[in-house]
Order: structure tokens, then sequence, then C-alpha cells
């Protein structure tokens, strides 16, 4: 008795440990990739961004000649630049809820200023004289 419960013990314990290697759901590249690869693009970029940090401390240290450092360092930062486009683009257009949340946020910031009458600084609602020039705002509100 105490042996098959061992051995049925030891199949769950196998199972469960080599579950994960066994299966292709999980992965975090093949599972938020979708359909233009935008996980892939991600990590690629990172990667860029951990070579440029590299490649500068190389440089500093006196490892990386300066012509092959700013070489290395413009055709690192152009892919970079490359692959931030490209996932932007892979991202699509912003849905309606964030361009309606932005537009509100610029409303709301927009009447908490007041306007100086005297140089036309955006000053907040609350204040009485403008940080820019100096000009009472009680008196250009009038």
């Amino acid at each position: 008795m105490t042996v098959a419960v061992c051995i049925v013990t030891v199949a769950v314990v196998c199972i469960f440990v080599f579950r994960p290697f066994l299966t292709t759901r999980g992965r975090i590249g093949e599972k938020d990739a979708g359909p233009g690869g935008g996980t892939r693009l991600v990590e690629e970029r990172e990667a860029l961004i951990d070579a440029i940090r590299e490649l500068d401390f190389d440089h500093r240290m006196g490892k990386v000649e300066e012509d092959d450092y700013r070489a290395t360092r413009s055709r690192y930062e152009n892919r970079a630049v490359e692959l931030m486009r490209a996932t932007e683009e892979s991202a699509g257009p912003k849905p309606e809820i964030e361009n309606r949340i932005e537009k509100e946020i610029a409303a709301l910031k927009k009447k908490d200023t007041v306007t100086c009458g005297g140089c036309g600084w955006e000053t907040p609602e609350g204040a009485r004289f403008c940080p820019q020039c100096g000009k009472a705002l009680a008196e250009s509100r009038l």
C-alpha cells in the first residue's frame, strides 16, 4: 500500500515539475506577441539599450577607442530609434478612451490657469501675482 502511494506521489510531482517544459502555454514571447510581433521588437530594443549602456561603460573604462565608440553607438542608436517607431506603429492608434481622457485633462489644466494681461503667461488660478512679470493678477483680470 505504501509503495503505491509513493509511486503515485512521485508521478504527480514529476508531472508538476515537467509540465512547463512540455506545454507552449505561458511563454512570454509567444503569448504576448500578437500579429505584429510587438514583444520581439520590445525585447530587441531593450537589448540594444543595454548594449549602448555597456558600450558607454567600456568607453569610459578605456576599452573602446573614440572612433569605434562613436560609430558603434550611432549604429545602435539608429537601430533603437527604428525599433521604437516600429513598436509604436505595431501598437496601433490610441483607443478612443485615451484620447478623451487627454482632452479632458487638457481642458482641466486650461480651466485652472489665468492668463496674465501683461505678458500672456498662464498662471495658476489662485495666484495673486504673475510669476513671469510680477504684475498683480487682480489688475489684469479687470
